[in-house]
């Protein structure tokens, strides 16, 4: 009887533990998302309403700026 209470209160306190890691990382996860496009506005002085809203000028600069970044980068390491 005793074996089965061990168990049983080792598997409760496994599941307990499982639960709440994964909320923290959820709450972790979402917050360094928000941190990163918070960053990301600020560094290219991007406005959040064009994003919402679609219009995405700034961030289809941002975009082509990357890709000729990366674009330089592989011709600099091919030559």
């Amino acid at each position: 009887m005793d074996i089965l209470f061990v168990f049983v209160f080792i598997t409760l306190v496994l599941c307990f533990a499982y639960f709440f890691r994964e909320k923290f990382a959820k709450h972790d996860s979402e917050k360094l998302e928000d941190e990163i496009q918070n960053d990301i506005l600020e560094e290219f002085q991007l406005s959040p309403e064009n994003i919402e809203s679609g219009d995405g000028g700034d961030l289809d600069s941002l975009v082509r700026w990357l890709e000729e970044e990366q674009l330089r980068d592989r011709i600099n390491d091919k030559g």
